[in-house]
Parts: structure tokens; C-alpha cells; sequence
């Protein structure tokens, strides 16, 4: 570069600038640390071919920002944009060469140095431009427009730049007046004034030299990057990134990963970090994490981390009496007593894969096909990403089929059946008969019939593996149909059967003149009383009840 006195001021002004936006995003929080988002306005209208010195000021201010662009840390957020370079006489001649991004140095570099001024300076519409593409941002832009005259098609661009900020749109704009004179000096300074900034002209080279060795001093950058490539099952995975600044204690969550990529940059203070991720898709229990601890960030250099959500595969198969079946599998996640899920193995191979995040797991299998709901609990099953892991719940029973028969033809019973401790572990109904799968034990089976609640009990019924045996509980009863007359009319009135122990054991009333009882084997008593006037009573003794007959006695009462 040419060794100009104008050029090496208007250089140091730039990178004093540069330096400032680094400072004042250090000083506020760690998220608009991160930012740093720069944009240069640059004058390209016809009046940039004036000279300095004997140098075009185009040529000059294309070798300054050429020369700051390349000094840029690699990772720095920049944007251009430049008016009258493209027409005459065209107000509308404003365009965004680049936009606000990560920094392409050869490509900035570029559209730099193919500038070449022709037009008017439309410095309003190129600020009102760059307000549209920074309004929806958070982090505060920093604006750095170098003009070397007034604003030639709009009015009062002072006035817009303090609307846009009461608007809320988050910049700083430093002006740089570039060979101007003090009237359009004057209009600068407002705009930088309005805009929260500075005003620097480009004619006293001499109040920079004193700042010259601050500027360099921080030229260099005041924080570092976090990248951390995240991914899942060998793809990029999005999640959010939480970070925490150990020394002060803050977390917030300013960047995720790319579901394109699976990487997540921030740039950050130095200091100490704990990254925290999560796959918040996955629904159940605790939320699987990534913590990324002892993450210290220097100036000026960038950390990489990896975070892996990658599944590994568990492989189960439930066996009863060493044949498959679909046994229940429940899952858990270690240190935790709810299931997050829980499936049925095939019924025809017994066996299920499921896919897990890496961590410690403890299944549950269960069966109701066998009484007592027995099951089998298999604990610390470590699941690595990319490993296969199999694993064996096998039930032993054997088989008890319980009958039930009324009069020697099946007929439908309560029964229930009881472990060698007494407890009852398993209840139903025959419906004649049953198959009950119960573990190798002994037992007691109970069958109960629903005619008068007899009871029948079968003791140190033996089980074995694999082996199948039958109970057969038979009752027998017979009927007794008690009829009732009124002056030879059917009549509705109580009566009452005794045993022959003289124990009541039925009473009821004939219903339109007449009721069937069921009744076991056996010598009864029935007694029928006159509902007229609960005086008049008949007698039936010696009632002889057999198995699968039915005996009829008729009470006769009148007025």
C-alpha cells in the first residue's frame, strides 16, 4: 500500500473502530459477547475519485478496508454495503454486497476491490437498508459508515437514524467523514451521535498517533469459539446447547447445533464452561444428556467437543419352558422406578430389539400367562453407542387343568388356588374347565360351587416343570319344587328349608304359586307359612333329595 499520511489515519480510525465494537460486546453479557456482528457502509459515489494527496480516495479506502478485512480473526461476523457504485444520478443505487455472516475474507476482499464510484450518495436509503436486515437480531450491530460527503436524495438522514433506534433495532454507528467539509461534517456527527457512536474525520491524522499503540494492542481478540459437533447414529443431530460460566454461576442456551451439519459454534469470554445437551425427543423418564465439562476458552483460539446421542442395540428374548413367547418387557432407566416403555416380545420367535441412548438400563419381564404374574428383573444392562447387547428372561410352569361338574355334566365354577404359605395367588372360573400355568411348587386348589357355596378342596397339588395333571371337583344336587295354593289358587308366600340338622339353610317365596331350589343330597325339612295371616303353617318332613331328581311338594291354605 501506498504510503499516504490520509490513508495510514483513516487505517488506524477503522481498526480503532473494529476494536471498539470488540470491547463494548466483552463489556455486556456473555450472549452479546458471542455476537460482534460488523457492517461497513461504504461510499462509492462519483465524488470518491477525488484525491488526497494525489491518491483517488476509492483507491485509498479500498486498500485500508482490504487490509483490515485480511487482519480480521477468521471467525469474525461481517457484512457490506455500498451506494452509487453502480449508476448515475440513481438515489435507488444501494445494494448489499455481502451479507451479514461469518467472514469470507477473498470474497469481501473482492467485492471490495471491485468497486468503482459513479453515482449520488443515497447514505439514508443505504442506513435504512441495513436497519432491515438487522431488526429481528438480538445481539447489537455494530455500523461502520465512511462517507466523504452529504447525503445528496433524502432528508434529514440524522432523523432516521434516531427513529430506527427508537424503533428498537439494536446498532451502534460510527461515522467516518473522509476529506468533508464542516458542513457535511456536521451532518456526520449527528449521525453518529443519533446512532450511539463515534465521529472520526479522516483530516487529523494526529489524534490517533497517540492511540496507535492501544490500537494494536487490541486488535486481537477478546474471546474464543466453543465449536461442538453433535450427532446420532453417525448423522448430524440438532439440539439445543446450554452453557455455564462456572466462575459467575450463569447458564442460558445461545446456540444449537445444525440439523444439517450437527455443529454448534459460539464465541465466548475466556473463562470456564460446562456444556449441557439434551435429545429432548425422547419421551419418558429423564431427559438423555450430554454434559461437556472443564471447556476453557482462551482469546483467540477455538475449543472443539464432540457430543454423541447414538442409540446401541438391546436384543431380549423371553422363553417359556425353553419355547418363545411373547412375554411383557418393561423398561427402565438407571436410578429410575418408572418405565419410560414397555412392549410385548413376539409371540412366534419371543424376541424384541430395541434401540436405547447409551446408559445403564434395568428391564422387567412379566407374563400373565402364568399364575401369579411371576417376574424376571435383569439389572445394570450397559448400552454403548453403535454395541449390541442380548439378553435371556426364561419362565418355567407347569400345568393344572381344573374341572368342574354339576350332576356329572361340566358346569361353570369360582375356584382359587393357593402357594404352600397359604396365599392366594390366583382366582377365576372354570366354565367347566380350565388350564391354569403355575410355577414348580406346591399348592392348594379351592373350587367353589355357586349353587349353595360348598366347597371342595384339593391339598399338595405338585408342580413340575414341563408336566401337565388334572382336578376334577364333582357335586351333586337335586331339586325340590315347593308349591303354593289359595282356595286352590297359586299363592305367593314365604317358606323355609331346614337340614337335617335342623340348620336353616333356604328360605324364600314361591313366586306365582311355585319355586325350584337346588338342593344337595340329602334329608330336609321345609316349612310353608300363610302370608294371610302368618298363622296358618304346613309341614313337609323327611323330605329325601337325591342327585339329579326332583321331588315336588304342593301347601294348601284357604280362608
Amino acid at each position: 500500500m501506498k504510503n499516504i499520511p490520509k490513508l495510514t489515519s483513516i487505517y488506524l480510525l477503522i481498526l480503532v473502530l473494529c476494536t471498539a465494537s470488540s470491547a463494548m460486546a466483552a463489556s455486556t453479557t456473555e450472549e452479546s459477547a458471542a455476537a460482534g456482528n460488523l457492517i461497513f457502509i461504504l461510499d462509492s459515489s462519483g465524488s470518491m475519485w477525488g484525491q488526497v494527496e494525489g491518491t483517488a480516495k476509492i483507491t485509498i479506502a479500498k486498500e485500508v478496508l482490504t487490509d483490515l478485512i485480511r487482519d480480521l480473526p477468521d471467525n469474525a461476523v461481517v457484512g457490506l454495503v455500498a451506494y452509487g457504485h453502480r449508476r448515475k444520478g440513481d438515489c435507488d443505487d444501494v445494494e448489499e454486497l455481502i451479507a451479514l455472516g461469518p467472514l469470507d475474507k477473498k470474497k469481501m476482499v473482492g467485492r471490495i476491490q471491485a468497486l468503482s464510484p459513479k453515482g449520488k450518495t443515497p447514505i439514508s436509503r443505504s442506513v435504512h437498508l441495513t436497519a432491515e436486515r438487522i431488526k429481528h437480531m438480538e445481539d447489537e450491530t455494530t455500523i461502520i459508515l465512511v462517507s466523504d460527503g452529504k447525503e445528496t436524495c433524502d432528508p434529514d438522514p440524522c432523523g432516521l437514524i434516531k427513529e430506527l433506534k427508537g424503533a428498537g433495532i439494536k446498532f451502534v454507528m460510527h461515522v467516518i467523514g473522509f476529506d468533508v467539509t464542516e458542513e457535511e461534517k456536521q451532518e456526520l456527527e449527528c449521525m453518529a451521535r443519533e446512532g450511539g457512536g463515534k465521529y472520526f474525520t479522516a483530516d487529523n491524522a494526529g489524534e490517533f498517533s497517540a492511540a496507535a499503540s492501544e490500537v494494536v494492542k487490541k486488535s486481537t481478540p477478546t474471546y474464543g469459539t466453543l465449536r461442538i459437533t453433535v450427532s446420532k447414529n453417525a448423522k448430524p443431530f440438532f439440539t439445543a446447547v446450554t452453557l455455564t460460566n462456572l466462575k459467575t454461576g450463569k447458564s442460558w442456551a445461545p446456540v444449537s447445533s445444525s440439523g444439517k451439519t450437527g455443529i454448534a459454534e459460539v464465541r465466548l469470554e475466556p473463562g470456564n464452561y460446562l456444556a449441557e445437551l439434551k435429545d429432548v425427543g425422547v419421551s419418558g423418564g429423564k431427559t438423555p444428556t450430554v454434559k461437556l465439562t472443564d471447556i476453557v476458552i482462551v482469546a483467540g483460539e477455538t475449543v472443539e467437543r464432540s457430543a454423541d446421542f447414538s442409540d446401541g442395540t438391546l436384543v431380549i428374548t423371553t422363553l417359556r419352558n425353553g419355547t418363545p413367547f411373547a412375554g411383557r418387557i418393561f423398561y427402565y432407566r438407571q436410578g429410575e422406578n418408572k418405565h419410560f416403555h414397555n412392549e410385548n416380545a413376539r409371540p412366534k420367535t419371543g424376541q424384541l430389539k430395541r434401540q436405547l441412548l447409551p446408559g445403564v438400563y434395568r428391564i422387567e419381564v412379566g407374563t400373565d400367562s402364568i399364575a401369579g404374574k411371576p417376574t424376571v428383573i435383569i439389572d445394570d444392562i450397559e448400552i454403548l453407542p453403535g454395541s449390541t447387547v442380548e439378553k435371556t428372561a426364561e419362565f418355567f410352569s407347569g400345568e393344572v387343568t381344573i374341572a368342574s361338574t354339576l350332576n356329572g355334566k361340566p358346569h361353570g365354577m369360582p375356584f382359587k388356588i393357593y402357594d404352600s404359605a397359604g396365599k392366594e395367588m390366583y382366582k377365576n372360573w372354570t366354565q367347566g374347565q380350565r388350564l391354569v400355568r403355575l410355577p414348580a411348587g406346591i399348592y392348594t386348589i379351592k373350587v367353589t360351587t355357586n349353587v349353595d357355596g360348598s366347597t371342595k378342596s384339593f391339598e399338595n397339588v405338585i408342580v413340575e416343570t414341563g408336566q401337565s395333571q388334572s382336578v376334577e371337583a364333582s357335586f351333586g344336587f337335586g331339586k325340590l319344587t315347593i308349591a303354593a295354593t289359595l282356595n286352590g289358587q297359586p299363592f305367593s308366600t314365604p317358606f323355609q328349608i331346614y337340614d337335617s340338622t335342623g340348620k336353616l339353610v333356604r328360605k324364600n317365596w314361591t313366586q306365582n304359586g311355585q319355586r325350584t331350589e337346588m338342593l344337595a343330597k340329602g334329608v330336609y325339612t321345609v316349612k310353608v307359612i300363610s302370608i294371610k295371616d302368618n298363622k296358618q303353617v304346613v309341614m313337609f318332613e323327611n323330605v329325601e333329595i337325591k342327585d339329579g331328581e326332583t321331588m315336588v311338594r304342593t301347601a294348601s291354605f284357604g280362608e
